[in-house]
């Protein structure tokens, strides 16, 4: 059944005061000791806070469901409260989420129109994000091995890739021509593109602009004042971003300054941006997803995953207290 049985402003309420509390609790907690949780790259501990405080672990406990029991507007907002969790780490609930997503864009693959360039390519970010680095730990071919302990920058680079080419597309569905399109170089500039077009555009959603500007506020609040610090020493580039900010661009403009440092071969070092850059491919797609086949098409998956779960017994402790991770419950879509 999508939507647990809860009406969605109690749920989205629900999902909200978990996700304050989980950060707050982790930045309390003695369980990762860091100088900076911003400039760190942590993934996949499972500490007592997790198995409390996570989204998923407050679903199964408070209305014994899963994200993928979540109904569609709540799906177009989780990626705000994702990116408010990267403040900490990479965790269970990005994890459930990617993957569930991975599932219903598979499935409605035709209405979403994935962009030709990187059609072939769409999934490969996702299906990244989700290797477990146990897995990697036990691969014996020793490149392989190397390779895949990359996986941050990997992901980055292949999710950077497919953000433009979904940015690019919008940008034409909206009204913009395929030249005009083809001409914009970098991200700052079609980010400034699409906001325009979804801004005049009367089939446009209002919950589309208001789902994307606070997931640009969240990136913003929780690294803009991170990128200021690193370009304290250089007042022209910090005036440039501050500027961008007035322009509307917040969010946007960190982003965008993770991509150039990545592909200009500034810097490599970056902590978490893959978790964000996915969650906001999330968000574009999600809002793409049709309305009014949702409900109706989506039995049939939440069936095959509640299938995967019961055949996945095996991984838990005699005890079941084991979770099941979405690792071992989604199989790659095709």
């Amino acid at each position: 059944m999508v939507g647990c049985g809860v009406d969605e402003e109690g749920l989205e309420q629900l999902i909200s005061t978990t996700v304050d509390a989980y950060v707050e609790k982790y930045k309390k907690s003695p369980f990762i000791v860091v100088d900076n949780l911003l400039d760190c790259h942590i993934e996949g501990n499972t500490t007592p806070i997790d198995e409390q405080n996570s989204i998923v672990a407050t679903l199964e406990r408070e209305y014994s469901c899963s994200i993928y029991h979540l109904p569609l507007r709540i799906q177009r907002r989780l990626p705000i409260y994702l990116t408010k969790e990267l403040e900490i780490q990479i965790c269970v609930d990005h994890y459930e989420y990617w993957a569930w997503s991975v599932e219903v864009f598979a499935h409605f693959e035709r209405e979403l129109e994935i962009p030709h360039s990187v059609e072939g390519n769409f999934f490969t970010p996702f299906r990244g994000a989700l290797m477990s680095f146990e897995i990697i730990q036990t691969i014996t071919d020793p490149y392989a091995k190397k390779f895949l302990e990359d996986k941050p920058f990997i992901v980055a680079s292949a999710s950077f890739l497919v953000l433009e080419a979904i940015i690019r597309q919008l940008c034409v569905r909206h009204g913009a021509s395929q030249k005009e399109v083809e001409n914009l170089r970098g991200l700052l500039p079609l980010a400034q593109k699409l906001l325009s077009l979804i801004r005049k555009s009367s089939g446009v959603s209002q919950e589309f602009k208001q789902d994307l500007d606070e997931f640009m506020e969240a990136v913003d609040t929780i690294w803009a004042p991170q990128v200021e610090k690193e370009l304290n020493g250089n007042s022209t580039s910090l005036n440039t971003f501050r500027e961008q900010g007035k322009q509307g661009l917040k969010g946007w403009r960190v982003i965008a300054r993770w991509r150039n440092s990545l592909y200009h071969g500034n810097n490599t070092w970056l902590p978490k941006v893959y978790g964000v850059v996915l969650n906001l491919i999330s968000l574009l797609m999600w809002h793409q997803v049709p309305d009014d086949k949702y409900e109706d098409s989506i039995n049939d998956l939440m069936a095959k995953i509640e299938n995967n779960k019961n055949d996945a017994w095996w991984l838990r402790d005699m005890n079941g207290s084991e979770r099941v991770r979405a690792f071992d419950i989604y199989l790659p879509s095709d």
